[in-house]
């Protein structure tokens, strides 16, 4: 079911390990699908990586992050992980195009990453909803 905004409506979380890669992507081109507008969205896992029920989109970022954005982000991430429970972090960077990440998007990973370091919680996946779907991007080749 899609909400008003045209993304599905999260689910009550699924109990199933998110182990592999493949289970993750899997999960979140069902949870977030192909790309309709520029946001961030934040999904949980418990210390099982389980995805808790908490699937978080950070609507209004910008095409290229600003100088400080990693602070800002680390504090969203910790405060969200704290609040949840959760032993890790996937981020899904939604942008509509193609399907190849342009600077913007890597330059939105590294801070993801950075981040994700400073507030002491582990990036499990990073991924970019586009228009035909969704990628796994590979935080070495930020």
């Amino acid at each position: 079911m899609r909400s008003p905004t045209g993304h599905p409506r999260p689910p009550a979380h699924d109990d199933e390990p998110l182990r592999s890669d493949e289970q993750v992507l899997d999960r979140v081109a069902r949870l977030v699908g192909a790309a309709i507008r520029p946001q961030l969205w934040l999904m949980m896992l418990d210390p099982r990586d389980r995805q808790l029920p908490l699937l978080v989109p950070v609507e209004g970022i910008p095409a290229h992050p600003e100088l400080d954005a990693v602070d800002g982000m680390a504090r969203i991430i910790e405060q969200l992980a704290r609040s949840a429970g959760a032993a890790s972090v996937v981020a899904v960077l939604e942008r509509p195009g193609g399907e190849h990440p342009d600077r913007g998007v890597r330059a939105w990973g590294a801070v993801l990453v950075d981040a994700a370091a400073e507030a002491g919680i582990p990036l499990r996946s990073l991924l970019l909803a586009h228009d035909a779907g969704v990628l796994l991007l590979g935080i070495d080749d930020l």
